[in-house]
């Protein structure tokens, strides 16, 4: 993965040019910090409300966890790791992996 993420940059990096790639990394760092803050925030209370009624807190638990994951890959350069954190970002998508997860 440490190998072919930097290739697949590289190549996408020589096919739109790197005008393009700094800002959608600029705006990737950006955007990830400012959402993980927003949604993260409320994922956590959704998990303390869940854990203080005496449930298994397993949607906001995956929620905060791709949140997470989400916000470590906008802050990663690379055109690539911003479009799967953009994929994690989106309530409606985040969603569909976390039902997808629990099922498997």
């Amino acid at each position: 993965m440490f190998v072919l993420l930097p290739v697949i940059d590289l190549f996408i990096l020589s096919f739109f040019g790197w005008y393009f790639t700094l800002l959608s990394m600029l705006a990737g760092g950006f955007a990830g910090a400012a959402i993980i803050r927003l949604q993260g925030l409320r994922y956590w209370y959704e998990l303390n409300d869940q854990i203080s009624r005496k449930e298994i807190p397993t949607a906001p638990a995956l929620h905060g966890s791709l949140i997470f994951l989400a916000g470590c890959l906008a802050v990663m350069p690379g055109i690539l790791t911003d479009i799967i954190a953009l994929f994690l970002f989106f309530p409606l998508t985040r969603a569909f992996t976390v039902s997808y997860i629990i099922l498997r």
